[in-house]
C-alpha cells in the first residue's frame, strides 16, 4: 500500500466522509481559519477544492496528494 492509500485511508476513517470542512483541513494541515482564507483569497497554494452553495470542500484525496507534493518539496 502506498503512503497516499494510508494516508486516505486514515483520513477516512477518522472523518467517514469524503470530503472535509474549512475547519477540518484546518485541524489536518495546522493552520488556523484565519490562515486558509489568506491563502484561498491570495490564491496560494492549497489542496483543490470546491464550493458547494457558498461552503468550501476539501476532497480528502486533494488533501493526501498536497500534503504528498509538500513533503517531497
Amino acid at each position: 500500500m502506498s503512503n497516499k492509500d494510508l494516508m486516505f485511508n486514515a483520513l477516512y476513517n477518522k472523518y467517514n466522509k469524503l470530503v472535509l470542512t474549512r475547519k477540518e483541513l484546518c485541524d489536518e494541515m495546522s493552520i488556523s481559519i484565519a490562515t486558509l482564507n489568506r491563502r484561498i483569497k491570495a490564491q496560494e497554494a492549497l489542496p483543490k477544492y470546491f464550493l458547494d452553495g457558498g461552503k468550501y470542500l476539501f476532497l480528502i484525496s486533494a488533501l493526501c496528494d498536497f500534503l504528498i507534493a509538500m513533503q517531497n518539496i
